[in-house]
């Protein structure tokens, strides 16, 4: 069975978060904090795991809407922290509202869930995988640590992930009618990475903090850090 956890306050576009998590496999449950708010991405995630009648378990400290504990697999009053420590020992992967309005704080929660263990996938981006430089450590030429995306890879992508790297990389409407359209013209094209920045002693205003460039690109990025 599939684990996943879903973490961050932020919003995106119209579709993609109920797309990515309708492509998750069906077997999948859920794990969520629930409580009340206005915030529009989690008020997203609550209604489309309703309307689906989805898998989750319900975390919450006594102040969640009945609706969402009620219709839960299981409710358990505990704290956030409690939540991702069953997380951690489920081998969860996390799938992560990143907040525009916010990338200090999303970053620093996305640095501390990959330190912790966990894998982070980016669920207002296509699901994209988060990657933390950290300019301080050493990078060795030797090695491409950055790898291209393989077909195999792209092969098993969720459909809306597809869709969003597509979208990334400039491919023409015309080839967005099947999913072997779009691997043909991914695999064709240079890759690209969520690149998350830990600054260290560089000034927050001299680079952003989260951004999506090419594989090689990226690559030279790290390259100039050192």
């Amino acid at each position: 069975m599939n684990q996943f956890i879903i973490l961050g306050v932020g919003n995106t576009s119209e579709n993609i978060i109920e797309d990515c998590l309708f492509d998750l496999p069906k077997d999948s449950t859920f794990h969520i904090y629930t409580y009340r708010t206005s915030l529009e991405g989690v008020c997203r995630v609550y209604d489309w795991l309703l309307d689906n009648k989805a898998s989750y378990i319900a975390y919450h400290n006594n102040t969640a809407p009945a609706m969402l504990t009620n219709e839960a697999t299981k409710a358990v009053e505990s704290t956030i922290d409690e939540m991702i420590d069953v997380a951690k020992n489920l081998k969860a992967t996390v799938l992560y509202l990143w907040n525009d309005k916010d990338e200090v704080e999303s970053e620093k929660e996305v640095t501390r869930l990959i330190d912790s263990g966990l894998r982070v996938l980016d669920l207002t981006q296509g699901l994209t995988p988060f990657l933390i430089v950290d300019n301080k450590k050493e990078v060795n030429d030797t090695v491409d640590s950055l790898k291209p995306v393989t077909r195999e890879e792209y092969e098993e992508m969720p459909l809306a992930a597809l869709k969003q790297q597509a979208a990334a990389h400039g491919v023409p409407d015309n080839k967005l009618k099947s999913k072997e359209q779009m691997i043909e013209a991914l695999v064709s094209d240079e890759s690209t990475a969520t690149v998350v920045i830990i600054a260290g002693k560089l000034a927050p205003l001299e680079f952003p903090k989260i951004f999506k460039v090419t594989e090689q690109k990226a690559q030279k990025l790290i390259n100039d850090l050192m």
